[in-house]
């Protein structure tokens, strides 16, 4: 433990830019709950935001998402027996509890067991927090498919008197050049104009903060990969994800980064394509002429995943 806590006053004085970069997070493996991440954390950072970016850099780096077969929703207790309003909030309070302490111990869980562990440990830090249930697209094909289920949930943060939205289960990220997990900061503090394109909050209180659209227009957005949203890049149109199977198809962004190159490919072709490319001002259209009708269409930012569209059948 001696060694644990001088490790950790080193890192006091590297950036958290550094930190991620390095992944250095190793030392911490050995945190066993909720309560002794905690403790690590107060002892070691001063700053509400930087105990909550370790919080964030913790979990991204030793907590393993796993999918099931219900993944596909928030599995809920079927039954909780409770007398009052009091009582309920105390047994939910207990199998959260019980969620948050078996993910620290196993080092996996699934969106809600990340999130419910996030709130826990800034239940413990004494840091404002909210947990968030709602909807995300996982695939291409949920365009335009109206949710009926809530299927995964994040985390809102409050500092500064100002809350921040956070998601660790999308914040992991695989580096394939060191062969771990590192801490993905783009789900980090997310802006309100970016969170809107991935996430709908199933509570009224965090549409409106977030200025989310209807459930319906929300499912019919376009499939918005995270190499869009690592950039300050703005879709002007199509807005609806679903395409017609007209000659042509135009997308029209705003603030494309010019190192951006643009490739498109439909879902069962093996290689990618250029388009054509007219830029004017800070927009740029995007033209694509060979229409494949009944296909998913995906626009690459230099080789990533970018946006997805799905062309009408004939």
């Amino acid at each position: 433990m001696k060694k644990i806590l001088i490790l950790f006053i080193l890192f006091n004085n590297i950036s958290f830019s550094q930190i991620s970069k390095n992944n250095n997070l190793t030392p911490y493996h050995q945190v066993k709950s909720t309560k002794q991440l905690a403790q690590l954390i107060n002892n070691n950072f001063n700053s509400d935001i930087d105990k909550t970016k370790f919080l964030f850099s913790w979990l991204t780096s030793n907590i393993r998402f796993y999918s099931s077969s219900n993944n596909s929703t928030l599995k809920e207790p079927e039954l909780i027996v409770y007398y009052n309003k009091d009582d309920l909030k105390r047994r939910r309070k207990i199998i959260n509890d019980k969620i948050a302490e078996k993910t620290i111990l196993s080092k996996e869980g699934v969106c809600l067991g990340i999130a419910i562990t996030f709130k826990k440990v800034c239940d413990l830090l004494n840091i404002e927090n909210e947990l968030i249930k709602g909807y995300t697209k996982t695939s291409p094909n949920d365009i335009g498919l109206k949710p009926k289920f809530k299927n995964h949930a994040w985390n809102a943060v409050k500092i500064s008197n100002k809350w921040i939205l956070i998601d660790a289960t999308y914040g992991i990220k695989f580096d394939s050049e060191l062969l771990k997990q590192v801490p993905n900061f783009n789900y980090f503090n997310i802006p309100k104009e970016k969170i809107k394109l991935t996430h709908y909050p199933s509570e009224k209180k965090w549409r409106d903060y977030i200025q989310q659209v209807s459930l319906s227009s929300f499912s019919l957005l376009p499939m918005v990969w995270e190499s869009f949203l690592r950039n300050d890049v703005e879709i002007v149109s199509p807005i609806n994800g679903k395409l017609s199977n007209n000659k042509n198809v135009f997308i029209t962004l705003k603030n494309l980064p010019q190192y951006i190159d643009i490739t498109y490919k439909y879902e069962k072709e093996s290689f990618s394509k250029i388009p054509l490319i007219k830029n004017s001002g800070t927009f740029t259209n995007i033209v694509i002429d060979d229409i494949k009708p009944g296909n998913i269409l995906t626009l690459y930012f230099n080789n990533k995943s970018a946006l997805s569209y799905i062309i009408a059948s004939k």
